[in-house]
């Protein structure tokens, strides 16, 4: 089975978990899962140049002034090894358990996605740094 990849670069995929609108300017606090992802574990994936980057960047512009003044402890950044299926999941499990009503939640994801084309439902993923490329479900999201 080979799928071509396609590249997904969500500059903000913001998940209003609590009916909130989001707002970089309001005073709340936000949590943060940032997942960026430019070498892969299995090579039927092809690697990126700067999907890591791009994440690291996201994560200190929501450190920054401009971005709210985020406190780090608020954000969990993936990046390439460090953004298995086990630890992303980890990190997503954190934001659900962890996130207030007055809180915003925010997820990143920056690297490759896919449809798979085996089942009839042909769901959508994100490829995460341990996905294989042959199985989208056994470690894809």
């Amino acid at each position: 089975m080979r799928q071509k990849s396609i590249l997904f670069i969500f500059s903000i995929l913001a998940f209003n978990l609590l009916g909130q609108s989001f707002d970089l300017s309001q005073e709340v606090k936000r949590k943060a899962v940032i997942i960026g992802i430019s070498n892969y574990q299995d090579t039927l994936i092809p690697n990126l140049n700067y999907a890591h980057r791009d994440a690291e960047r996201f994560a200190a512009f929501l450190a920054s002034d401009m971005g709210g003044n985020t406190p780090l402890e608020n954000i969990r950044l993936l990046t390439n090894e460090k953004a298995s299926s086990g630890e992303v999941n980890s990190g997503l499990r954190w934001l659900r358990d962890s996130i207030k009503k007055d809180e915003q939640a925010i997820i990143y994801f920056s690297g490759h996605g896919d449809v798979e084309k085996e089942t009839e439902d042909k769901e959508g993923f994100l490829l995460l740094y341990n996905t294989p490329g042959l199985d989208y479900f056994d470690g894809g999201v």
